[in-house]
């Protein structure tokens, strides 16, 4: 959308762009596109899948500082150290000992954060991007040491916008939202009004008459799909057919299982009735190439 109303648009990875077939839909969405090949990306040392986030957030840095071009960016950084297989990148940020799962999970989020807040402070002070706005995020939670694909653990993730170009104060919104948000979000602030194919909705608006809800899927495993409304969440594997449902107000962990409780029914219908659209519509907008193709959005 962005790309064809005149941004230029930016992809930067610390990995090989080509993983999982990701290079044919970003070659659609970034004029320009970055992965641990690309110079001089290429020459920096690695760990594990790709670059340490320090270096990934440094040269990053570096490439919007040596852009020439005149129209607004629009950048996307994929970061991975926070990713399985969990290598702490600089052994200074071990504060406990690193020979648990959890204790290196902590350690590599005190260096991720490191980074990023540094990227951030960077960008924050630099008077060229003083229009800037940024969104935090992650495509997924903590994967490791969870019973189930769709387990809590994995499906929550930080969510947060910074900048004064927001035009809004600081604030902590508390209530159910999801990745899906932000697509709307950035273009309302950008004031772009296209047709909406997002199951999500504007994080800078309030909306009283409608109930907050998420809706989260996986193909790992078999295809499944979720949605948390309020306290409640609901995840349904396809194939074979099987329903989970956790109050999470005292059960966030899941421990147990409501699915089988027959005063749930009702509502374990809606449920699946709501998980099965929103899949199955989100596979029709992809296998239609209403998504990945910016030449589908009119500048008009």
């Amino acid at each position: 959308i962005l790309r064809g109303r005149g941004y230029h648009t930016i992809y930067v990875h610390g990995g090989d762009n080509n993983f999982s077939s990701h290079s044919a839909r970003l070659w659609q969405w970034f004029e320009d596109a970055y992965d641990k090949t690309s110079p001089p990306f290429r020459n920096v040392k690695r760990l594990h899948w790709g670059l340490k986030d320090k270096d990934l957030f440094r040269l990053t840095y570096d490439i919007l500082k040596q852009r020439k071009d005149k129209r607004p960016f629009y950048l996307a950084v994929a970061t991975l150290s926070l990713h399985f297989p969990m290598g702490l990148p600089d052994p200074a940020y071990e504060f406990v000992p690193n020979n648990t799962y959890d204790n290196k999970v902590s350690n590599i989020m005190r260096y991720a954060d490191d980074a990023l807040g540094d990227f951030i402070e960077k960008i924050l002070k630099d008077p060229e991007f003083e229009n800037t706005i940024i969104v935090v995020a992650a495509d997924h939670g903590i994967n490791g040491n969870v019973p189930t694909v769709l387990d809590e653990e994995v499906v929550w993730v930080p969510l947060a916008l910074i900048g004064k170009k927001w035009n809004m104060p600081p604030a902590r919104i508390d209530e159910v939202r999801q990745l899906s948000d932000i697509g709307p979000t950035l273009l309302d602030r950008l004031g772009i009004e296209v047709p909406n194919p997002f199951i999500g909705q504007s994080l800078l608006r309030r909306y009283g008459d409608r109930t907050a809800r998420a809706f989260f899927s996986t193909a790992n495993n078999g295809a499944a799909a979720g949605i948390r409304q309020g306290n409640m969440k609901y995840w349904v594997r396809f194939d074979p057919h099987r329903e989970y449902l956790y109050d999470l107000s005292h059960d966030r962990p899941g421990d147990q299982d409501l699915a089988s409780n027959p005063d749930e029914a009702t509502q374990m219908n809606a449920y699946f009735a709501m998980c099965k659209a929103v899949f199955g519509e989100s596979n029709r907008l992809i296998e239609e190439n209403r998504i990945w193709n910016w030449k589908y959005w009119p500048k008009e």
